[in-house]
């Protein structure tokens, strides 16, 4: 029924609870989710804007799950990617300058 999203700000900010059901349910159980995510904090010399609340409702069933799942591949992949491309270039680049551009320990003629 929900995703949630803390990263690092989430001890000092709260967290946001992405809210999927039909509206009536959610409505329902609104008071629920605020007591469980708390209301939103700003940081010192930070103010929120007006209005801020810390659930979000996304839509039908699922779509709290579906939110979550898209905020993690927008957070983490490029995180994977920059992994991955590191690894290409210690693991690949480094040892075809080691060893001539062959990689494989047998420099190219």
């Amino acid at each position: 029924m929900r995703g949630h999203v803390e990263g690092v700000w989430g001890l000092e900010r709260g967290y946001c609870l992405m809210i999927g059901g039909e509206n009536e349910a959610v409505e329902r159980l609104d008071p629920i989710f605020v007591a469980l995510a708390g209301e939103p904090r700003a940081l010192q010399g930070e103010k929120c804007a007006a209005g801020a609340r810390s659930t979000a409702s996304c839509g039908p069933s699922g779509a709290g799950t579906l939110a979550k799942m898209v905020h993690t591949g927008i957070e983490y992949g490029p995180m994977a990617a920059f992994l991955l491309g590191n690894d290409l270039f210690r693991n690949r680049v480094l040892s075809a300058m080691r060893f001539g551009f062959g990689g494989h320990g047998e420099e190219q003629s």
